[in-house]
């Protein structure tokens, strides 16, 4: 169970993000009634939101302020009879033209819609208003040319648009409303509007963490970068860094870079012999302790599962204390290198084992896990098996009471110094 905040420190926490406690603090997750220091708005934020940077909703313009509210609802002579509920909810007012009690949604006013009924039907166009001439006067405003009679406002009317050539059919009562003719020139007007220009979207791109390395093409087109934190290249587009807050495909772990992967696989103990193709299958591999071929599978092996079977270390628990052994048996004329967890009771301990067998412990280096020895291993057997080529030595029917033959190098091809140079320059360099 976490650890719960003092409400001392809990209120200097919300006085830091700007807002001020009005009540007693219950806990983290509980809404406490506050005070925007900003813009003295009432609100109830949680403890857990203030610390995320969620603090008032008002300033993040995630919530209308009711008094905003009104003064929009005025603007459209529009009187509220009632507190503010909300911009879906129907909100009991008066019309300041005609003085009818109507029930618009404030989300309907803010954009142009809705009001007053009454009002609306008796200032509706009609369309024996505008006669063929007039018509045609309000197409000109807006760049239209006609290509065929006037009939009203609600019928479509095929024109010509002067400006990009293009015939459009819309009616004459949405250009009255809308102030524009063409649908196409509209589009066109809206994108320019939000195009953003070279350094302009450089600099957003370079904010999300990422170099590109080809000149802009749009939001919504795929941008070759660099990342700045793995330094590999992908191709995300703008749109996904800024609005979507996407990271780069490779350090979410959405795809593995070929070359990664084979590292991963080095590092533990294996040799891909094929392209690496997919994390979910089988990689033909040898493993380069024992040298035989295996098929894991690359998100097992990330996830400190599967490998070769036979070199797996059974029975050892990765999240205790272990050490790395380097033992000798004059008799077999051989060394091994190997792991174990710490054992308290010495009958439990590996070493044991082998020492009952005739096997002389060299050395020992405590680790304080088995992830740490288990990399370690890993490295140490690809210097043994992969750089100086020796093979492994004993066989399992030399070794049927101990195992671990597959970890055995013989002595003549090697000494012992030699290999407690090689384990410890390992050590030294993780």
């Amino acid at each position: 169970m976490p650890k719960r905040i003092d409400p001392i420190l809990a209120k200097q926490k919300m006085l830091d993000a700007g807002i001020e406690p009005l009540g007693p603090y219950r806990n983290s997750i509980s809404p406490w009634l506050s005070k925007c220091l900003t813009c003295g708005e009432e609100i109830s934020p949680t403890l857990k939101n203030v610390m995320n940077n969620h603090g008032c909703a008002y300033c993040a313009k995630l919530r209308i302020k009711p008094s905003d509210a009104v003064n929009k609802m005025m603007e459209f002579n529009l009187k509220p009879l009632e507190p503010y509920k909300g911009a879906n909810s129907k909100w009991k007012c008066r019309c300041l033209n005609c003085g009818t009690v109507v029930t618009p949604k404030y989300g309907d006013i803010q954009q142009g819609k809705g009001g007053c009924k009454k009002c609306g039907i008796e200032n509706r166009v009609d369309p024996n208003k505008y006669s063929q001439d007039e018509a045609i006067e309000i197409l000109k405003l807006v760049g239209l040319s006609p290509l065929e009679p006037y009939k009203s406002t609600g019928d479509k009317w095929k024109c010509l648009c002067l400006t990009c050539g293009k015939t459009v059919t819309p009616m004459l009562g949405t250009i009255i409303a809308d102030k524009s003719g063409c649908r196409y020139c509209a589009i066109i007007k809206r994108g320019l509007g939000t195009r953003l220009d070279s350094e302009e979207a450089r600099e957003m791109m370079i904010l999300a963490g990422f170099i590109p390395l080809t000149p802009y093409d749009g939001k919504q087109k795929k941008w070759e970068a660099k990342c700045v934190q793995c330094g590999k290249v992908s191709f995300p587009t703008l749109n996904n860094v800024t609005s979507r807050k996407s990271k780069c495909i490779y350090c979410k772990g959405g795809k593995v870079d070929p070359e990664d992967a084979v590292k991963v696989m080095l590092a533990s103990n294996l040799e891909p012999l094929e392209a690496y193709v997919d994390s979910k299958k089988k990689w033909k591999s040898k493993c380069l302790k024992c040298g035989q071929v295996v098929y894991p599978k690359y998100n097992g092996i990330q996830n400190g599962r599967g490998g070769c079977t036979s070199c797996a270390p059974r029975g050892m628990d990765l999240n205790a204390p272990s050490y790395i052994y380097l033992i000798t048996n004059t008799d077999l004329n051989a060394h091994k290198v190997g792991i174990a967890n710490i054992k308290e009771k010495k009958h439990q301990d590996r070493l044991h084992k082998f020492r009952l067998k005739g096997w002389e412990v060299k050395k020992v280096w405590n680790m304080e896990n088995g992830y740490m020895a288990l990399g370690i291993e890993s490295k140490v057997f690809r210097i043994i098996r992969t750089d100086l080529g020796l093979p492994i030595y004993l066989s399992k029917e030399e070794m049927p009471e101990t195992g671990g033959e597959t970890e055995t190098v013989g002595a003549d091809a090697v000494s012992l110094l030699e290999l407690e140079k090689i384990i410890r320059a390992v050590i030294k360099s993780r």
